[in-house]
């Protein structure tokens, strides 16, 4: 949130739009085309300047539009992704599922890992140091040795 000191506005900045209102409270109304121009002076180094690609016919916003038209395309060959993931997941005991009430999926209950089942798919969500894999099909192996297999949208 920004106070113009000048008028004593208040600006919000959300999604790449700007809104404005006379006070914290509203009402909020579209400012993005009517910004003061001095939002165009904040430095780039400054603890706000990330907000000058959001600032019209600033170099950064003509930067963003021109970064936002490039398409971006990626291939991934499933196999060799599914390869490359390498799944543990500890029992106690043989897998033991138990129904999740009011769906016909079913979740590990004997395992701190979150595994759930569906008909006769496992699916497990794990996080990583690059991040969170979202619900991954995995196929147990042997006893406790799980292998990813693909995404739950394949």
């Amino acid at each position: 949130m920004f106070v113009y000191s000048p008028t004593g506005a208040y600006y919000y900045l959300s999604a790449g739009r700007w809104f404005s209102a006379p006070g914290p409270t509203g009402p909020w109304t579209y400012a993005t085309n009517q910004l003061p121009a001095d939002f165009a002076r904040i430095p780039l180094n400054s603890p706000v300047g990330r907000v000058l690609s959001s600032v019209p016919g600033t170099p950064e916003a003509k930067d963003a539009v021109l970064l936002a038209q490039i398409p971006t395309t990626v291939e991934i060959n499933p196999t060799a992704a599914a390869a490359a993931v390498k799944v543990s997941v500890s029992y106690s005991g043989e897998p033991a599922f138990d129904p999740i009430p009011g769906t016909s999926m079913s979740y590990a209950s004997n395992t701190p890992a979150k595994v759930i089942k569906v008909e006769q798919h496992h699916y497990l969500y794990a996080r990583k140091a690059c991040g969170s894999i979202p619900l991954r099909r995995v196929v147990r192996v042997a006893n406790d040795q799980c292998r990813a297999t693909g995404d739950l949208h394949e």
